[in-house]
């Protein structure tokens, strides 16, 4: 009786929804009839998490309203994932496996979204194992072609994944896949600046930068990205795209010291002077801070892409940071804060700029030791705001911690534990007396 109630509750349910939304019942009463019994049977053991008694009443909710919501579709893909995740018997996966392939065809059939749909196709036929490397391949391809920036991060995985297993049986050469990163690179780099991201959805897409970047360099080294793309530069050095291609390729495999890089860069700025020329000219003077501190900074004032302007304004505080010019270390550390407050790198910057500047601010022991105080300081919060730094910012505060001033230091002063203090000279921090004991 009770199961009578809820699968009424869930008819009238369904009725009120259907007629809110204007769902596509099906073609005759009848149908309408199966429809509403079946999406009611499958809503419930979905609900329930019975996913091996879902897939009865899904696939005849599907049979006799195809149109009905496209969340069946959507629900319907993860209980046929959560039931391959537990199947051990290979026979009776492979069937539902490739009963979840044709879910994805039909929900394009239905409701479209052709490349969406098609990047997770690709994906599950990836896991399916080497023999469908082709099958998904082609169908990442087609989804990468349809969705371009708007690819998820997983299928994007994938198809890269798809070029390197290619690559290594010998159906892709090594300039196939040089060619295809920065492709997928670009991609992914412009989803991490894109503000409507969620915090969740970055981390996905910053875990499979990692991993192509990985893969990348298990296929070419430095000297083969140059042979090939000096063939490039010097059939076509005229070529903006080309030349932020190599430039880009060069320096997120760590080539910037190359002579190509020099020559693509300077010739990208001659051209037309853009944020990404200007940083590509940085880059390759960092040594020469006095140089590629002033490039850093037009790139970032050329740009309008805040997690480049981020990048290239945190280079050029680390490029003051080495060369010991750490007011201004500071000063650009703190523009990358501006634009993202929970950047653990420039807290860094900072802190270490305070640790190796102490010594300059103040005319005693306590004053020149007490600019460690704000460079922990800046230690903890770099910790607190960006895990990807914390092992490195508490080495920092263990470190420097031994540089407080002893008690001995400031009792002459009138600076007390747990007292404010500001510090001298440049650093002009308000921070708080603390003694190493």
């Amino acid at each position: 009786m009770k199961k009578q109630i809820i699968t009424l509750s869930s008819f009238f349910t369904l009725a009120f929804t259907a007629q809110a939304q204007d769902f596509n019942y099906g073609e005759t009463p009848q149908d309408s009839a199966e429809c509403v019994k079946n999406y009611s049977l499958y809503t419930e053991y979905y609900k329930q998490k019975n996913y091996a008694s879902v897939l009865e009443p899904l696939n005849n909710t599907i049979k006799y309203c195809p149109k009905l919501s496209k969340s069946v579709y959507q629900q319907g893909a993860k209980a046929y994932q959560a039931l391959i995740k537990e199947e051990q018997d290979e026979a009776k996966k492979a069937i539902l496996e490739e009963q979840l392939l044709a879910l994805y065809d039909l929900r394009i059939k239905h409701f479209g979204e052709e490349g969406f749909v098609l990047g997770r196709k690709g994906t599950q036929l990836y896991k399916m194992g080497k023999a469908h490397l082709d099958d998904a391949y082609a169908t990442l391809t087609k989804s990468f072609e349809l969705q371009k920036e708007k690819s998820e991060a997983n299928p994007l995985y994938y198809l890269f994944l798809s070029e390197y297993k290619l690559f290594k049986r010998g159906d892709k050469t090594k300039q196939d896949v040089i060619d295809f990163y920065p492709k997928i690179s670009d991609v992914i780099q412009k989803a991490l600046s894109d503000p409507n991201k969620s915090e969740k959805s970055k981390s996905a897409y910053t875990q499979v930068s990692e991993q192509v970047d990985k893969y990348f360099s298990k296929v070419a080294t430095c000297d083969d990205i140059i042979e090939i793309y000096t063939k490039k530069f010097n059939e076509n050095s005229t070529d903006t795209e080309l030349l932020k291609t190599i430039t880009s390729t060069l320096e997120k495999s760590k080539c910037t010291e190359s002579s190509l890089f020099f020559k693509a860069a300077s010739k990208l700025h001659e051209q037309n002077p853009s944020a990404e020329s200007a940083y590509a000219l940085g880059v390759n003077q960092k040594d020469n801070c006095d140089k590629a501190a002033p490039l850093f900074k037009q790139a970032a004032e050329l740009s309008s892409d805040n997690a480049f302007k981020e990048k290239a304004y945190l280079n050029a505080a680390k490029c003051y940071l080495a060369s010991r010019k750490y007011s201004n270390a500071r000063k650009f550390a703190r523009e990358v804060l501006a634009i993202n407050p929970n950047s653990g790198a420039a807290y860094m910057v900072i802190g270490n700029a305070y640790a190796s500047g102490a010594s300059s601010c103040g005319d005693n022991a306590c004053e020149k030791k007490a600019g460690y105080w704000a460079a922990v300081d800046k230690f903890q919060k770099a910790k607190a705001v960006d895990a990807s730094v914390a092992s490195k910012a508490q080495q920092s505060i263990n470190k420097f911690s031994g540089y407080f001033p002893g008690k001995e230091d400031c009792f002459f002063y009138n600076i007390t534990e747990g007292s404010s203090y500001t510090v001298k000279g440049w650093i002009g921090e308000t921070t708080t007396a603390r003694f190493f004991k």
